[in-house]
């Protein structure tokens, strides 16, 4: 655990998440946020979620303690950990206790709010892995697969690109409105059996043989792209083999080539139950009711986890909270990758000031009507600026003026 204090301090505490499967420290100064913890003189704290493993291997997640802190222990332990540590060098408690994070750090804030809803005044949850074992049961499901290559990858999201990026009324590399694309990367070339499996297994919802949907279809977001070495598929696949090995077969015979999702996904209920590895809508919609905010962000070519997840996730707790459903929103970066990650197709707006957002909310009572992101040259220029938009909602190009400023775009409802 670590806390980062600030020689003038605001009085508010910032709790930062981790991601994948936790093991290394988050930096405090490298939320998915255009201003840092630091900057704006608030605390920041963070753990490993109770082990070492800055090889993101999972290695350790083998005995009960260790699952239940990378469940949910760790962010009870930190957040006591820190305000112990303010209290000390301050001598007064926090006046504002916020929960930020992206990925497992998105699934990490709603556990903060389902599980020590007490200890925040709001979340902010960038592109979770919500719901967690929906995700896992897809990760596991890519575990076997070798069959497509980056070329592979690369040639479905710029046939993507190429077809949909009109759809918000102006070409500039960017699918501002992916709800209206109607892409169909099989029709692309002659795919073996292999490869189309692949790629139907990516791009469709994973239904029981009882009609139950466990986990929700990927966008078209760069695959071949991803982190340590791996692209994207290969990233999450290698988070569901670890899962696999360590919390469901233990030990055991495990062959990947025998995925099924039926007998597979009631392995890993079974498995993951003890640890309370999943997050309880109901009890983060209590949450909200309590009149904490939730705010939910994501990029829409997200390569790693599922947009459409996400949405069901935050209309499902919106709705069990009844009229205090005001208390959350979700918006969607157009052209960004998972947890702001850019790259040479991904060319949307990274940069906006999220916690500010949630800031002026839960101090002021002024709830997000507007988001602006921009990305900036090494000189600090603005270089193109979007309406960051509600779900919904897409920002639509108003027929005149520079297409790489935020004022020449509207946000409209999905299908105008």
């Amino acid at each position: 655990m670590e806390a980062y204090l600030p020689t003038t301090w605001t009085g508010d505490l910032i709790h930062g998440g981790g991601g994948g499967l936790d093991g290394s420290l988050p930096n405090g100064n490298a939320l998915w946020n255009s201003r840092q913890p630091l900057q704006d003189g608030s605390v920041f704290i963070g753990s490993n979620g109770g082990r070492s493993d800055p090889t993101g291997t999972g290695a350790g997640l083998t005995d009960n303690q260790t699952l239940t802190d990378y469940s949910y222990a760790a962010i009870g332990d930190t957040y006591a950990f820190g305000r112990a540590v303010v209290k000390s060098y301050y001598k007064i408690d926090p006046s504002y206790k916020y929960f930020v994070g992206c990925s497992r750090g998105g699934v990490e804030a709603a556990v903060a709010a389902e599980t020590y809803p007490d200890n925040y005044d709001g979340v902010i949850s960038q592109a979770p892995a919500l719901p967690f074992l929906g995700f896992l049961i897809r990760a596991e499901s890519q575990v076997a697969s070798t069959a497509m290559s980056n070329d592979d990858w690369t040639k479905i999201n710029n046939a993507y690109i190429s077809q949909c990026d009109s759809l918000d009324g102006v070409t500039d590399g960017i699918v501002s409105n992916p709800s209206a694309c109607k892409f169909d990367p099989t029709t692309l070339s002659s795919w073996s059996p292999d490869q189309l499996k692949a790629i139907k297994t990516l791009y469709s919802d994973m239904v029981l043989a009882d009609g139950t949907t466990v986990a929700y279809k990927l966008g078209f977001g760069p695959q071949q792209l991803g982190y340590n070495g791996l692209n994207m598929y290969q990233a999450m696949a290698s988070v569901g083999a670890a899962i696999a090995k360590y919390v469901v077969y233990k030990g055991t015979s495990y062959d990947p080539a025998a995925f099924n999702v039926d007998t597979d996904w009631q392995r890993l209920v079974t498995a993951a139950a003890p640890y309370h590895l999943e997050v309880d809508p109901a009890a983060v919609a209590s949450f909200l009711k309590k009149g904490k905010k939730v705010l939910f962000y994501q990029g829409t070519d997200d390569a790693a986890l599922s947009v459409d997840a996400t949405a069901n996730w935050y209309q499902q707790i919106a709705s069990l909270a009844g009229a205090s459903g005001a208390n959350t929103q979700m918006r969607l970066f157009p052209g960004v990758g998972h947890c702001g990650y850019t790259g040479p197709t991904m060319k949307g707006p990274v940069q906006a000031d999220m916690i500010g957002q949630l800031r002026n909310w839960v101090e002021k009572g002024v709830p997000p009507s507007e988001l602006t992101a921009s990305n900036v040259d090494s000189s600090g220029n603005v270089t193109l600026s979007r309406p960051i938009c509600q779900l919904g909602k897409y920002p639509k190009y108003n027929g005149s003026g520079d297409p790489n400023q935020a004022q020449n775009f509207s946000c409209v409802p999905v299908g105008t």
